[in-house]
């Protein structure tokens, strides 16, 4: 294997790192006159209008219903999927402002993801290439020739595509968060797909349908297949889904693509380090010459001898939200209730349901990619301190005991929601073994399950009558230190969560007003 420091991904997350220094030396103010606008549309093309939900469904987030088998997909089951997915959940307005809220969330609320739907045997839909638009809740259709198996080969992906009834890719346009995020954006975009590939997960589980998640794909080649804008969107994931018996069905036919992507802003500045990364070549004979490199896990992440093993139960609760209303009122907590405490079988249903990982190609069978630490604040039957979760085991390592508000604090930026909260979780990734089994896509891979992971913090809590908050900035040498980490591990994501303080000013509005106000209009630039 090669070191660490050899990866061209490991040196973008070093030079991106958070400190006291360069959160001095590299500060930057907005452009409000030159915000990239947060709806990709495509013009000039046919549109394919979907479903607005199904008030009759039901869906316990702690228990999917078993997964089908020989699914068949339709253009009502997709219009489901991406209400309940990547849709629009909510308007909030203030005073004279407004903005838009998603059922997957993004930091900063900058949504930098577009999803290209890829289908074969869909009912009611053609085959072909197909954009979601998410201002609109509908299908603008890019290509009537749908990519074929021997071009899924040439972006990494194997003969299993053949069993799915469609795709989803899940692109990013990185300048969506450097607007704002400058050279570390890259690193929320990563985080922004793994809420993504959450946000469908959970979905997907709850409709009985079958799907894979495909992480090792060569993102140069499918922009090219998709036609994406040079400089633009940048396909991360795919996602196989449905089960169809039918062949796909060959297209002779030349590919002609459709519809016009408007602009999203009128400038946009270039980051080389970022363009650096999206424009790294993926070598599948490397990646793939790995059969399974997940020893059995033998030391702890840290140097920290554990003061006490506490075991959680895996009792269930009774009173969960319905699914399908949860994932669209679900919303970030901006403000937490200093004196609220959280049931201990709270966070054990939540860390138990979190690291139930989806189909992956990739071999992840003995280790984890995340190692979860946590600051416990209020959480009832826990005292005080710091804790590393063990998944193998559903257990509770305490490292330190006492009140650990202010480091918690302090090691994100002085953000009062990581003290506030009832619980602060710092999420750690294993860079040697994501880089090892995964080479330079381990980077991106470590960053989608600690969004992925992230999405069913806030799903659990939710359901269970709590709130949560993604923390991307944080001081993460500091926090390396303070965790006493053994080489190879670093901290890439925090969370909060616990009681929200609602913000009783703001107005909300159904997530698609806009569609059914007199002289409604959709603004495109």
């Amino acid at each position: 294997m090669k070191n660490l420091k050899d990866y061209h991904s490991y040196r973008y997350h070093e030079l991106t790192k958070h400190s006291v220094a360069t959160l001095f030396s590299e500060s930057h103010y907005l452009n409000w006159e030159n915000q990239p606008n947060p709806f990709r549309i495509y013009q000039e093309t046919k549109r394919i209008p979907l479903d607005h939900g199904e008030k009759s469904i039901y869906g316990n987030f702690f228990q999917p219903p078993s997964i089908g088998k020989n699914q068949f997909i339709s253009i009502k089951v997709l219009s489901l999927i991406f209400y309940y997915s990547l849709s629009i959940a909510a308007w909030k307005k203030y005073d004279e402002s407004s903005w838009h809220l998603r059922v997957n969330p993004s930091a900063g609320n900058l949504h930098p993801e577009e999803i290209h739907l890829i289908a074969y045997n869909v009912e009611g839909l053609q085959p072909g290439i197909y954009h979601y638009n998410v201002l609109e809740h509908l299908l603008e259709m890019r290509c009537l020739k749908p990519v074929e198996l021997n071009e899924w080969g040439s972006v990494g992906i194997d003969k299993t595509a053949e069993k799915f009834s469609a795709f989803f890719v899940i692109n990013v346009i990185a300048w969506r968060q450097a607007w704002k995020y400058q050279r570390r954006a890259l690193r929320y975009c990563f985080h922004d797909a793994g809420h993504a590939i959450g946000s469908l997960q959970y979905v997907l589980e709850q409709m009985k349908l079958d799907f894979k998640v495909f992480v090792k794909i060569d993102s140069i080649n499918l922009k090219k297949l998709l036609a994406l804008k040079d400089g633009d969107e940048f396909p991360l994931v795919v996602i196989g889904l449905g089960n169809t018996s039918s062949p796909h069905k060959l297209n002779t036919s030349e590919r002609v693509y459709m519809g016009k992507a408007n602009t999203l802003s009128d400038t946009e500045v270039t980051y080389p380090l970022i363009e650096e990364i999206k424009s790294l070549d993926v070598c599948f004979e490397e990646l793939n010459s790995h059969k399974q490199i997940n020893p059995p896990k033998s030391l702890l992440s840290t140097k920290i001898n554990p003061l006490k093993i506490i075991t959680l139960k895996g009792d269930s609760s009774s009173e969960v939200k319905n699914f399908f209303t949860m994932v669209r009122s679900r919303r970030s907590a901006q403000a937490y209730d200093k004196k609220a405490e959280m049931e201990l079988n709270v966070l054990s249903l939540i860390l138990k349901k979190a690291f139930l990982r989806p189909n992956l190609d990739y071999d992840l069978t003995t280790s984890s990619l995340i190692d979860l630490y946590f600051f416990v604040h209020r959480i009832k039957g826990l005292e005080r301190g710091l804790y590393l979760y063990d998944e193998s085991e559903h257990q509770l390592f305490l490292l330190q005991n006492g009140n650990i508000e202010s480091a918690a604090r302090s090691l994100s930026l002085s953000q009062e929601i990581a003290s506030d909260s009832s619980v602060c979780f710092a999420m750690i990734a294993n860079f040697s073994l994501a880089f090892s089994l995964l080479g330079e896509i381990g980077y991106r891979a470590i960053h989608f399950e600690a969004g992925r992971i992230g999405q069913a913090f806030y799903l659990g809590s939710e359901s269970l009558n709590y709130n949560s908050t993604g923390i991307g900035a944080f001081f993460d040498d500091d926090v390396n230190r303070f965790l006493q980490l053994r080489e190879g591990y670093e901290v890439i994501y925090h969370f909060a969560m616990g009681k929200a303080i609602p913000d009783r000013r703001i107005q909300t509005l159904d997530g698609y007003y806009h569609l059914n106000r007199p002289g409604a209009g959709t603004t495109i630039r």
